[in-house]
């Protein structure tokens, strides 16, 4: 069952990823691994996402082990997983994204639609015409803003911009850099001067 709250913390968690800073995606990595054990609804989406985070964040093993998740039509599970789980995948390797797009993202476009869930359906669709640079689906979408009276919001997946291999490798290179700078031991207050019980005599 679909709780208010549910959606607030993935909203939430989706903001502090739009934020982007290091200190923002440790703050999203807290969330979606609360929500990966507390929020049954989104369990496997946000499991999805802490992957993604970590990526972000110089985990290189997190990009294989997400490109690893399997990737479940919604009917087998539901939408909110489906649309996460790719969109996570879409952040890390947008290749590997673009040929599951079509098989997943078009029932839930579709079944939104009769549905009234306009939102979800936007979501769909948009990131269906980021991945395809189709035409027809960029049409799509701008009719179910007009249609839905839906504001010109940054969507969900674009909380992210996808990043190519090489570039999560240089993100991992800095975070090495940050985490060696952390753990040197302070120089010597007394620059070689004396010994490290600062005894000079």
């Amino acid at each position: 069952m679909l709780r208010s709250g549910d959606l607030r913390g993935l909203f939430f968690t989706f903001a502090l990823i739009r934020d982007g800073s290091p200190e923002r995606l440790q703050q999203a990595l807290q969330q979606a691994n609360l929500g990966a054990t507390r929020c049954e609804l989104f369990a496997y989406g946000y499991s999805n996402l802490v992957l993604a985070i970590s990526a972000q964040l110089g985990d290189l093993k997190a990009r294989s082990l997400l490109l690893e998740m399997p990737l479940f039509t919604y009917q087998n599970h539901n939408c909110f997983d489906t649309l996460i789980s790719l969109m996570a995948r879409y952040w890390v390797d947008r290749d590997a994204a673009t040929p599951l797009a079509l098989r997943l993202l078009r029932p839930i476009y579709t079944d939104a639609i009769e549905a009234g869930y306009d939102w979800i359906a936007l979501e769909a669709v948009s990131l269906l015409a980021e991945l395809h640079e189709d035409e027809m689906f960029a049409q799509l979408a701008a009719t179910i803003r007009e249609v839905g009276e839906l504001p010109e919001m940054t969507l969900c997946f674009q909380a992210m911009q996808p990043k190519s291999a090489w570039e999560l490798q240089l993100l991992a290179l800095q975070a090495l850099k940050v985490d060696s700078a952390a753990a040197a031991p302070p120089k010597s207050a007394t620059n070689g001067l004396g010994d490290s019980s600062g005894y000079v005599g």
